[in-house]
């Protein structure tokens, strides 16, 4: 009887690891997916960015700050979830790197045109500062190429993922994948 309570504690083991990782990875390095609360997968939407500096002031006065944006056009993603906790699975080049060092999950400011989050900005008497709102999360090894990134209590609102590539020399095109959260 001992025997039989053993393999059957040990199947159902086995089964419910093999359950937790049916999602499989996204196909391309950069793409990220969103876990939703059933167990499916939706692919979060790609967008280009442009960088806009704004130093008008400092040009013409010789006062002011200058101040580097991060835009992408448009109000809102199509990629919308419920608040709490998000899981994200983000497939990179490797999963060697720790992914707080090449991942960045960012919240952006809405305007009814575009979503805004400003890089740096810099004053003419040398104050520097970087308004930047980050949302923490926890990372861990996901599959052979991609982490599985978790948040705990994430706010309303509109967010992107930028993943950097550790091992490119030549990054010419930033790309942020955008969802929000209702």
């Amino acid at each position: 009887m001992k025997k039989i309570a053993f393999i059957l504690l040990t199947v159902m083991f086995f089964a419910s690891l093999s359950a937790q990782t049916t999602v499989k990875e996204p196909e391309f390095a950069g793409e990220i997916v969103l876990l939703n609360s059933d167990s499916t997968t939706t692919l979060l939407e790609k967008s280009t960015v442009q960088i806009k500096i704004n130093s008008a002031a400092i040009q013409l006065t010789g006062f002011g700050s200058a101040k580097e944006k991060l835009t992408i056009a448009g109000c809102c993603a199509s990629v919308r979830t419920h608040s709490g906790r998000i899981q994200l699975i983000v497939r990179a080049v490797d999963n060697i790197s720790d992914p707080m060092s090449i991942i960045q999950i960012i919240k952006f400011d809405v305007s009814k045109k575009a979503r805004k989050t400003e890089l740096a900005s810099v004053s003419a008497f040398g104050a520097s500062s970087n308004n930047m709102q980050l949302l923490p999360f926890t990372g861990k090894k996901y599959g052979t190429a991609s982490y599985l990134l978790i948040t705990a209590n994430a706010e309303k609102g509109e967010y992107g993922v930028i993943v950097r590539n550790p091992n490119s020399r030549d990054e010419k095109t930033t790309v942020v994948s955008t969802f929000a959260i209702d």
